[in-house]
């Protein structure tokens, strides 16, 4: 870690470290997470807080707009305990 790094990890109790990941390599996490938000958002839909599952919307989209429609979309998301194989 660099000097700039640690006063980064002090001052905001995070180092940014960009292109650490390719985008493949988190491809397989990202799919598990948008598998959980699909199936949220199914059982969001089937009781009534959202009326459109944006299927069509890529995942980045997908999410924002479905939060619009109803906050709890995200309930329960939480990267350290909704992690399937791909997040260990």
């Amino acid at each position: 870690m660099t000097p700039r790094d640690v006063r980064s990890y002090r001052e905001r109790g995070v180092v940014v470290v960009p292109s650490l990941f390719r985008d493949e390599d988190l491809a397989p996490v990202q799919a598990e997470i948008e598998a959980w938000i699909d199936a949220r958002a199914r059982d969001l839909r089937e009781r009534g807080h959202l009326e459109a599952l944006c299927e069509d919307e890529p995942f980045e989209r997908r999410y924002a707009q479905l939060f619009a429609q109803s906050p709890w979309i995200g309930a329960g998301l939480d990267v350290h305990l909704v992690r399937g194989p791909a997040g260990h």
